[in-house]
């Protein structure tokens, strides 16, 4: 095979893969503050996938997401970063300068991998601006590593019977014990895949109920709140 070389490789295989430590102490690596205020985070991202593992109601589910959120601007104030201090300098690891642009409301954004010129600002975006994460199963969950803790993390999970038991399409365990790991506030939804190729439809009242649950966590903050950033010991 091909041969790699590096300067230096970090090497678990001595130790659970999934453990919380791995994962945070990676995201300190990558220069991602681990805790952001939830309140100044406005993006609801989409991961979406339209070749495999299809939402095949997506249009529906798209819709009422933007219904939803445009009805929750109307409810809810939400803060500019301009309100907190910015991050720490000792967490920022790249030589970068974040340019983070200010927000006030929430916003439906269906990912592009394609309009992010470097890993940098991926990095970033998800780290200071996302709110929550959605969206079948898939590679694109792995921005989830950039995004603080508290961030709503829903997958949609295909599962086929077609051999007469219910087994999952790919590794249920994967993004969600990441997720976990990482603080984040997972949800799985699973769903039967009718053909057994991990195309499913999806209950988009769960997926509005779950939004509204979380978000309405905010709520309580339009009348004078505090935030800041900071990392916890143990993820240093």
């Amino acid at each position: 095979g091909q041969k790699v070389q590096a300067k230096s490789m970090l090497h678990t295989c001595n130790v659970p893969r999934y453990h919380p430590v791995i994962w945070r102490r990676i995201q300190h690596i990558f220069g991602v503050t681990s805790e952001v205020p939830k309140h100044v985070r406005t993006k609801i991202v989409y991961l979406e996938r339209p070749h495999s593992r299809r939402v095949i109601n997506n249009k529906e589910l798209v819709d009422s997401v933007r219904n939803f959120i445009a009805d929750k601007n109307q409810k809810v104030q939400l803060f500019p970063l301009s309100s907190f201090p910015p991050p720490p300098k000792q967490f920022l690891n790249f030589p970068t300068n974040r340019i983070i642009q200010e927000g006030t409301e929430y916003e439906l954004v269906i990912f592009d991998s394609k309009k992010f010129s470097s890993f940098i600002e991926t990095r970033d975006y998800f780290n200071f601006k996302v709110r929550a994460v959605f969206g079948p199963h898939g590679g694109a969950f792995y921005n989830i590593n950039f995004c603080p803790r508290e961030t709503l993390v829903i997958e949609f999970f295909p599962f086929t019977n077609a051999r007469g038991t219910v087994e999952a399409i790919r590794w249920p365990e994967g993004t969600w014990w990441q997720s976990a790991a990482l603080g984040h506030n997972y949800w799985q939804m699973p769903y039967l895949s009718g053909a057994g190729g991990g195309d499913i439809t999806v209950n988009v009242d769960d997926v509005i109920t779950i939004l509204a649950n979380e978000l309405d966590e905010e709520d309580p903050l339009a009348s004078g709140a505090s935030g800041h950033y900071k990392e916890r010991e143990w993820d240093l």
